[in-house]
């Protein structure tokens, strides 16, 4: 279920991507420079609490954050491994509360794509 939700955010960014511009070369070449922040935020490369002050609020703009941590909380919370992958990753949210979110980025996406083709 989540990699389904996490599919589908990255869909919806997709089509944001390709209602955002009146060019499919130039939505091309956008995409990546919007996907790029989300990946070295997300938690994947370092933890959430070694990134400063001035660029920790761009972690929770990652949809891969929450993805990560959903399926960590899926596979390591009733587990006795020592020392816990979760207690090390600094993880602040639940599994629930990472998939609400990332089904709520999924609905904003939709919307904002929506708005944007409406425009156009």
């Amino acid at each position: 279920m989540i990699i389904v939700i996490q599919s589908l955010v990255g869909n919806s960014l997709g089509i944001l991507a390709g209602t955002m511009f009146t060019s499919a070369e130039t939505a091309v070449l956008v995409v990546p420079t919007m996907v790029f922040p989300f990946i070295m935020f997300g938690g994947l490369f370092q933890n959430s609490g070694n990134f400063g002050d001035w660029l920790s609020w761009l972690e929770y703009t990652s949809p891969f954050k929450y993805a990560f941590q959903a399926l960590a909380y899926n596979q390591y919370e009733d587990t006795y491994f020592r020392p816990n992958p979760l207690d090390i990753l600094d993880f602040d949210l639940g599994m629930w509360n990472a998939i609400g979110i990332l089904f709520g980025i999924f609905i904003l996406f939709r919307v904002l794509a929506f708005i944007f083709l409406s425009i156009n």
